[in-house]
């Protein structure tokens, strides 16, 4: 073999010769090589090549082969091929005029490169960028949202925590109750939101629990049929034996129900939904939410799960519904995948990796027991939920004694009163909720302490599993919360 031949070989490189009288083209047989192909299977005239140029790129490329013979100039293209054995392939081409006496193109002499290794680099380099801004967007948003959480949370834990405790007090059937009873529902509506908000600034599911998705899909199927208008069809098509996952059942649900309201929207007509699960070779389980809507333009998709992003009318999106979900499904070391063209519909596939454990939650609820009565040491800077958290502990039969720093804390332990628990606030002012933490298990190894917090961030989830005895009481919380708590930490059924 010729240093000539073997060097088109290498490369994946093939000559060609455009005659612009004869409109014949002759190319080497590396070329034919190149393509897959005999002479006898193509034309040899520019007509017949086009048609081995990819649909969405022979336009382009006719007119700039086209606009470049009739100015006698260079050609330097790039374009997908229509073949190849049925693989997408990406070719570039360089080509100079042949002029003649006169100044007039005889022919075009070029040489043909598969740079199709090249363009998947480019793609992959592209894909990892934005994933870098994406991730970079969402980092902001975490900030923002942990910056305001915790005040939120603080307001719904007073009206939570009151609400809870004097409802109690009254009958099911007063005026009273049911007032309390909206009240809470509210409240509790409200911490939901936070929670999802509080999700940008998490790299892990708020629970860890082990899930069967076709078991969570066709227990919360009624959640996610309410969540459709009546024109959407909605079918399931869940495979047996489906492998468990890792993580957290009510951010799953929240996520399907987010997509399946976003693939309604996009069915204004009606059309069908469906809901898919399948094991996939690789460790990994698939649900897909697939819809026949009107799918969405290349923009669109590039911008799909950019928080804020949203093609909706002002006041009907909040553009926060993607950017949650993948949130969610990353923060269950998962990936999400988009496949939609505007007019024919949309598929997401959420990919997780199948759980090594063999544990899962209990299904059972256990009866709340009662604790016997604690002397409880609250700690916490907010006047008005320090003393909503007083009442509450008190209805509960426990006496407390209250301080509005950590440094009071401190002292208290300092003189050798250690209570049987401590409620400690995270964001106190001075000292602050981890260093206070961390004196007073200096000064006593063994009182328990729940960490008490608006902001369940990675930082707090951490912070309790590196100190043994400390527990996380998240705001926030319902009477009812906030007795099973004492009596999980207290009778030992939650491990640090």
């Amino acid at each position: 073999m010729s240093a000539y031949k073997l060097s088109l070989e290498s490369v994946r490189a093939g000559i060609w010769d455009w005659n612009l009288q004869t409109n014949q083209n002759t190319w080497s047989e590396e070329l034919w090589n190149l393509y897959g192909l005999s002479p006898q299977e193509l034309e040899p005239s520019f007509e017949a090549w086009l048609r081995t140029v990819h649909p969405e790129d022979r336009e382009r490329i006719s007119k700039t082969v086209t606009l470049a013979a009739q100015a006698k100039e260079e050609l330097n293209i790039e374009w997908r091929v229509n073949g190849l054995g049925g693989e997408e392939r990406w070719l570039m081409s360089r080509g100079r005029p042949t002029l003649d006496a006169n100044g007039n193109a005889t022919d075009y002499i070029g040489i043909v490169i598969d740079i199709t290794d090249r363009k998947v680099l480019e793609r992959e380099k592209v894909g990892m960028l934005m994933k870098v801004q994406q991730a970079q967007k969402l980092e902001s948003l975490g900030s923002l949202a942990g910056g305001i959480a915790h005040d939120i949370n603080t307001a719904l834990a007073i009206i939570l925590t009151v609400s809870s405790t004097n409802i109690k007090k009254h009958e099911a059937e007063s005026a009273t109750y049911k007032a309390l009873s909206t009240i809470i529902r509210a409240a509790e509506k409200g911490g939901e939101m936070v929670k999802n908000l509080l999700s940008f600034s998490r790299n892990r599911p708020a629970a860890e629990v082990e899930i069967d998705l076709n078991d969570l899909l066709q227990k919360e199927g009624m959640l996610v049929q309410h969540a459709v208008p009546i024109g959407v069809k909605i079918n399931h098509d869940l495979q047996e034996g489906l492998r468990p996952i890792i993580g957290d059942s009510n951010g799953l649900i929240s996520a399907v129900i987010n997509l399946c309201v976003n693939a309604s929207d996009a069915m204004p007509d009606g059309g069908d939904l469906t809901i898919r699960t399948r094991n996939l070779n690789d460790n990994r389980v698939e649900l897909q939410i697939q819809d026949t809507g009107q799918g969405m333009t290349e923009e669109v998709l590039r911008r799909a799960t950019e928080p804020f992003f949203t093609t909706k009318p002002s006041g009907k999106g909040t553009g926060l519904g993607l950017a949650l979900v993948y949130n969610m499904v990353t923060s269950h070391k998962g990936e999400l995948d988009i496949q939609s063209k505007l007019g024919e519909g949309t598929t997401i596939s959420l990919r997780f990796p199948v759980c090594d454990s063999h544990v899962r939650a209990s299904e059972e609820k256990k009866e709340t027991q009662q604790v016997e009565q604690l002397s409880i040491l609250l700690v916490d800077d907010e006047d008005l939920l320090r003393e909503v958290v007083k009442e509450s502990l008190e209805f509960l039969g426990h006496r407390v004694r209250d301080v509005s720093r950590g440094e009071a804390a401190v002292v208290l332990f300092e003189s050798g009163s250690f209570p049987d628990l401590v409620i400690l606030d995270m964001s106190m002012p001075g000292l602050g909720g981890k260093q206070t933490l961390l004196r007073l298990r200096e000064l006593n190894s063994h009182v328990p302490i729940l960490f008490s917090t608006g902001l369940s961030d990675q930082s707090a989830v951490e912070l309790v599993a590196e100190n043994p005895g400390v527990f996380l009481l998240p705001k926030p919380f319902t009477v009812d919360e906030l007795k099973e708590t004492l009596a999980s930490v207290m009778l030992g059924r939650t491990s640090a």
